[in-house]
């Protein structure tokens, strides 16, 4: 009952029920185990911190090859910072298939393929959400082949290749409609609203992203939410309206300050740049500074993105050097994980022989 109410969109009262339901006297450690799964799925969209002591629990309660502890190790490598979370989900992995079950296989490759991309491993990342998407068409649970189709097109958006990420959000969105659900369906808003962004069609992208905040707000997933407001923020400067802009990214950041989501580092860089491009350069320097120390040392889609973002806030507070050094770096970390598509193929010889770097804001 807490899973569908939940799945249902009503994440805080599936929350209460497994809350209430844990009150209850003589539970069997199995059974407190299930109630625990159920509470911290709810907890991933409201408190990521309660989420992952809810699975660490469950870890305690029941042997550590059933199917609970599969589910334990799944919930949670989601949840922990990628090189730990990465090891997790591969216990996860191997524990499914002594379990031989298809389903668990499948959402931990889900899971695995989107922790591979925070890596900055996107080949491995495209296997693994491959790898999801053959199993749950195998095993026929729509859900999960939604979200599964969600992972695939985010790796192939990261890659530029807008044609694959729009077909597979596309099918995904049909699939989650016809199954009904809010937030499945706001998965696939959001992918869309990306690519439209970097085709150039605003007014369609800041839509799809508007659909998508609308129905996060509804359903009560705040982690969704957080992210969803972070790319209308970006949307909203794109299209020059510094003012709501802030007020998007500042609410993202706000929201994923409160539920433990700590991988919001790209909207606080696009905070930095609507402050520079208002004028308010001490605000833009604070908050890159905030950005370099919590991406230090990454490799990653978004460590590229924030070092564009990093250039143009110095570009606006006249330190040409640093600029043209940020974006040298954004280069070579593009180069170094195959995202080089990104950028025009003669960048590093345009930083080299110009002088004037304002075409830097258009990146």
């Amino acid at each position: 009952a807490t899973l569908q109410l939940i799945e249902a969109g009503a994440v805080d009262a599936g929350a209460a029920l497994a809350e209430a339901t844990l009150r209850r006297p003589g539970l069997e450690p199995v059974a407190r185990a299930r109630l625990l799964l159920g509470r911290a799925y709810a907890r991933v969209g409201i408190d990521r911190v309660l989420a992952v002591e809810d699975y660490e629990a469950v870890t305690a309660l029941v042997p550590p090859d059933s199917i609970e502890a599969a589910k334990a190790a799944l919930g949670l490598g989601t949840l922990l910072p990628p090189a730990q979370g990465r090891v997790v989900l591969e216990r996860a992995l191997r524990l499914y298939e002594r379990l031989d079950v298809r389903i668990g296989q499948a959402n931990t490759h889900r899971s695995l393929a989107l922790t591979l991309l925070r890596t900055g491993d996107l080949d491995a990342a495209g296997d693994a959400a491959a790898e999801a998407v053959r199993l749950q068409r195998l095993d026929g649970h729509r859900a999960g082949l939604i979200e599964a189709l969600d992972a695939m097109a985010t790796v192939a958006h990261q890659h530029r290749d807008h044609d694959a990420a729009a077909s597979l959000w596309h099918e995904a969105l049909q699939l989650a409609r016809e199954q009904g659900s809010k937030r499945l369906a706001s998965l696939c808003y959001a992918g869309l609203g990306a690519i439209a962004a970097e085709q150039g069609q605003l007014p369609e992208a800041e839509a799809w992203a508007l659909q998508a905040t609308e129905l996060q707000r509804a359903v009560g997933w705040r982690d969704l939410l957080a992210s969803s407001l972070g790319v209308l923020g970006h949307l909203r400067m794109m299209r020059g309206r510094l003012a709501e802009a802030r007020s998007a990214l500042v609410e993202s950041l706000d929201l994923a300050a409160r539920i433990g989501l700590h991988r919001i580092s790209r909207d606080e860089g696009v905070l930095a740049v609507v402050e520079a491009r208002d004028g308010r350069l001490g605000e833009a320097r604070r908050h890159v500074a905030r950005v370099r120390d919590a991406m230090h040392g990454a490799r990653t889609p978004w460590r590229v993105d924030v070092l564009v973002l990093e250039a143009e806030v110095a570009l606006h507070c006249g330190e040409r050097a640093l600029a043209r050094e940020r974006m040298g770096d954004a280069w070579a970390l593009a180069n170094e994980i195959g995202l080089q598509s990104r950028f025009p193929p003669d960048l590093a010889e345009r930083l080299e022989r110009e002088s004037d770097l304002a075409w830097i804001v258009d990146l």
